[in-house]
């Protein structure tokens, strides 16, 4: 139980230090950003017909491959300046106690990925502040923006796929998303923190940055290799089947494989923590 409470106490004493992140604090303004870009028009198209928008509109933001690139450069970046190794944190380690300290490290994780995700989902709804309302679909300016060609007028870039409409209710492509989200997120966190234990940050880096390239080059390449091999891919729903057979990766499938990927990095780490030593 004091395990449990130095973990989380640590995990929430790194959360303190947010507001004076500079790398956070830049996330947040560049999602921003980029939910403004393109959301904003979407508003004014609410404001012209006089309906409100459903609040899911995040969903359709991260089945653009454009949006869901852009979106996890800037979580690399937010992870940039996480003291992983560092003197400070040898030192912590050795009056933590190693395997504590490393469920620290990857329950921080856990709470930052949770962090950045519904920061996303709320900072997406500020360019339509008193433009959304609860609504037991997707809604008719969603429902119209997929099925028209409306939104070319209004200069909207977002232009929702009517299949995640039609497969998905809103809540639960919201709960797919968030959950995906979340191990994407923190499976990016994990690989930078093995590599940081091996000193080579740069190269840990290097390597997401490269999936993350490769899932958006993935879009010119073939079906098969933009929709299997691509992993950062996998939150667009639309890119998702619920069924087996027809050529798409099956979302419980896809869930399943991030999972295990996650065992796989997690137990390298704790390995390495072992044979490795932190007091030098």
């Amino acid at each position: 139980m004091n395990k449990i409470k130095i973990i989380v106490y640590d995990s929430l004493l790194k959360l303190s230090t947010f507001g004076k992140s500079v790398h956070i604090g830049l996330f947040f303004l560049y999602i921003w950003l980029l939910c403004d870009i393109y959301l904003r028009p979407i508003g004014d198209f609410v404001n012209n017909v006089g309906i409100k928008a459903s609040p899911h509109g995040f969903v359709f933001l991260f089945d653009r491959m454009d949006f869901v690139l852009l979106f996890f450069l800037g979580v690399v970046f937010a992870f940039g300046d996480v003291p992983y190794i560092n003197n400070t944190t040898r030192y912590v380690a050795l009056r933590m106690g190693i395997t504590v300290w490393i469920r620290s490290q990857l329950f921080y994780l856990w709470v930052c990925s949770l962090g950045f995700m519904l920061a996303g989902v709320g900072i997406s709804l500020i360019p339509l502040i008193g433009k959304v309302e609860a609504q037991s679909g997707w809604g008719k300016i969603y429902g119209t923006l997929a099925q028209t060609s409306v939104g070319y007028n209004f200069s909207i870039l977002l232009k929702p796929d009517y299949q995640i409409m039609v497969n998905y209710d809103p809540w639960k492509a919201s709960a797919c998303i968030l959950i995906i989200g979340m191990l994407l997120i923190c499976l990016t966190g994990k690989i930078l923190f093995l590599f940081s234990m091996w000193y080579k940050r740069i190269a840990g880096v290097t390597l997401v940055l490269g999936a993350i390239l490769f899932s958006a080059a993935a879009e010119a390449l073939s079906g098969f290799t933009a929709n299997f091999f691509s992993p950062f891919s996998w939150i667009r729903l639309g890119r998702l089947s619920q069924f087996r057979g027809n050529g798409l990766p099956v979302l419980p499938d896809v869930i399943t494989i991030l999972i295990i990927c996650h065992v796989i990095i997690s137990s390298a780490i704790y390995l390495n923590s072992v044979k490795k030593d932190f007091y030098c």
